[in-house]
């Protein structure tokens, strides 16, 4: 289902009625919250909602299995719920948010395959549990520019594929 760029305020909560639907494309909309059903959806394995207002993700519910791609680039979520540490995403974008920290949970789910956290201004640092995520591919960090020191430990354990684009900090590794 494709509703992007229709100024929505909202998603009925009836959405979660689709039992079927497997892709949700919400992006460039007014959306500063989604009803948690959304992540819930049985068959649901790509969900945009990028470009929005979203501040925050719903707390209560239980991610579905199938959910795979999730992009919330571009919205002013400064945290996520500790849920997501119990999804098994392979894609999330966080890029363009106010994200102070990388958030734990994400350090959790070992199934990502691309994570991008570029452009949140606001992040000071890189955690060493992101070397949990053994199976990145590709890690994006672009204009991190308040990054100022990170663990080289971090990186040790990911892939030999993983691509870091455009790392652009100065003397950050120690």
């Amino acid at each position: 289902m494709f509703l992007s760029s229709n100024l929505l305020t909202s998603v009925p909560t009836n959405i979660t009625e689709l039992k079927k639907l497997c892709r949700l494309e919400l992006p460039s909309n007014q959306l500063k919250t989604v009803p948690s059903g959304i992540f819930e959806l049985p068959c649901l394995k790509n969900l945009n909602l990028s470009k929005n207002k979203l501040t925050e993700l719903p707390k209560n519910c239980t991610w579905t299995s199938t959910l795979k791609y999730l992009n919330l680039s571009d919205n002013q979520l400064e945290s996520l719920p500790r849920n997501v540490a119990s999804s098994k995403l392979e894609n999330l974008y966080l890029a363009k948010n106010n994200l102070y920290e990388v958030p734990k949970c994400v350090c959790k789910v070992i199934t990502l395959q691309s994570l991008d956290l570029s452009e949140n201004h606001r992040l000071t640092q890189l955690p060493v549990q992101m070397g949990r995520l053994t199976n990145i591919k590709n890690l994006k960090l672009n204009n991190l520019d308040q990054v100022r020191q990170m663990k080289a430990d971090i990186f040790l354990s990911l892939s030999i594929q993983t691509v870091l684009s455009s790392v652009n900090f100065p003397r950050i590794f120690y």
